[in-house]
């Protein structure tokens, strides 16, 4: 649910984006190839972009918006990520915040974690959409 939510505020605000510049340009629209991009924006999304599916989408949405795309990933070893998640999990618990509350010590339930590394589609270079891919 919380990732549908996340699609559809990210492609509100791309309509929202697309509709001020269309203002801006008498109605034109905008039309920017990367030579000519003034654009001084850098949008950073932080996500569990996990499922190829939705990379495809935030490259069509970059695409359809003129601007440049690119894939930033993280690699980490799953056994390294849940020992993050139990000690995010411990220091909530230590706290007396033991709750799920949203924030910098959000965690996730063993099993949740579990269900996430087993659907992960890792980012390809192969496909369009994961290109740039910068590896860190």
């Amino acid at each position: 649910l919380e990732e549908k939510m996340t699609r559809m505020a990210l492609k509100a605000e791309f309509d929202r984006q697309c509709s001020s510049c269309k203002l801006a340009d008498g109605g034109a629209g905008r039309r920017s190839s990367s030579s000519s991009n003034s654009s001084s924006k850098l949008v950073i999304l932080d996500s569990m972009n996990y499922i190829k599916g939705y990379r495809y989408e935030l490259h069509c949405i970059s695409k359809s918006a003129g601007e440049l795309h690119g894939i930033i990933w993280c690699l980490n070893d799953p056994e390294v990520a849940k020992r993050w998640n139990q000690n995010r999990r411990q220091r909530k618990q230590q706290d007396g915040n033991g709750g799920d509350k949203k924030g910098d010590d959000e965690f996730h339930t063993d099993k949740t974690m579990d269900e996430l590394i087993m659907r992960y589609e890792p980012p390809d270079e192969r496909n369009r959409w994961d290109k740039p891919l910068y590896t860190v």
